[in-house]
C-alpha cells in the first residue's frame, strides 16, 4: 500500500488514521488515500490458524471481495468505491462513506421508510440478479447519506466480505430471509413499514427485467424456509 505506516503482512501493524470498528474478520481504519478520506479493511493474521493456511485465507478473502465490489460498482450497484488492493497484506481500500447505519435512524427516518425500503428492495434484487448475494444484510450494513428531512434518498450497502457468487434460488431467499429476521428482531414496531415496501422493490425490479417468475420461486422458497426455521425452533423446545 502507498501509505502505510508498516507492510501489514509483518505482524499486526495497521495503516494510520482512526480505528473505527474491530471486528472478528477484519479492522476498518479511517485513513487517507491519495489526499482524499479513505476507509482501510484490514485482514489481520490469525494467531491460532497454520501461517501459510492464514495467509492463503486472508489473500482469497481480500480477492474475492474486491472483485465483488468490482463487478457492483460496474453495474452501478451504491457500494464504496475501489481504491486498491493489496491481497497479500489482505487490505482492502475502498471510498469513505459519510453518513449513519439506516439502523440507528430509523426512528428519524419513520416518514419515509416505506419509500427507502422499496428502493433496498428493488437494489438488493438488483444485486441478485448479478448473481451475488450480501451474506450479511442487514439495517447496520446500509449506510443512509441523505438528510433525514431531505425528499432524496441515498444510501449506500457496506461490508460484503461474507458476499459470494452463486445462482442459488435458496441463497437468494436466504439473504432475504435472514434481512427480515433482522427487521422483525431489531425494528418490529416498524416491521410493516419496513419489510413489506423492501419486497414490493424486489418484485418490481424482477418484472422489469422479465423475471416475474423468479420472485414466485423466491417467495415460494421464503415460505419454505421459515417453515424450516419453525420446525426446529419447535423441536428445539421439546
Amino acid at each position: 500500500m502507498r501509505i502505510m505506516q508498516n507492510d501489514a503482512t509483518r505482524g499486526n501493524a495497521l495503516p494510520a488514521g482512526e480505528l473505527i470498528r474491530k471486528g472478528a474478520e477484519a479492522v476498518l481504519v479511517k485513513g487517507t488515500w491519495l489526499g482524499q478520506e479513505a476507509l482501510y479493511k484490514v485482514r489481520l493474521p490469525k494467531a491460532y490458524r497454520i501461517p501459510q493456511i492464514d495467509a492463503k485465507l486472508r489473500i482469497e478473502r481480500t480477492v474475492a471481495e474486491a472483485r465483488i465490489l468490482g463487478a457492483l460498482l460496474e453495474a452501478g450497484i451504491p457500494v464504496p468505491g475501489l481504491l486498491d488492493v493489496d491481497a497479500k497484506g489482505g487490505i482492502i481500500v475502498m471510498e469513505f462513506i459519510h453518513g449513519q447505519r439506516i439502523k440507528d435512524m430509523v426512528g428519524a427516518l419513520h416518514g419515509k421508510l416505506g419509500p427507502i425500503f422499496e428502493k433496498v428492495g428493488y437494489l438488493v434484487a438488483a444485486i441478485h440478479e448479478l448473481n451475488i448475494i450480501h451474506g450479511d444484510l442487514t439495517t447496520s450494513n446500509i449506510i443512509y447519506e441523505s438528510k433525514p428531512d431531505s425528499e432524496d434518498i441515498s444510501f449506500t450497502f457496506i461490508d460484503f466480505g461474507l458476499a459470494r457468487h452463486t445462482t442459488g434460488i435458496e441463497d437468494k431467499s436466504v439473504d432475504i430471509h435472514l434481512f427480515k429476521r433482522v427487521i422483525t428482531s431489531t425494528h418490529a414496531s416498524m416491521y410493516d413499514a419496513m419489510y413489506p415496501p423492501f419486497m414490493v422493490g424486489y418484485k418490481k425490479f424482477l418484472e422489469e427485467q422479465g423475471r416475474a417468475a423468479d420472485f414466485t420461486k423466491i417467495s415460494r422458497r421464503l415460505d419454505q424456509i421459515e417453515t424450516r426455521g419453525r420446525y426446529i425452533e419447535k423441536s428445539e423446545r421439546k
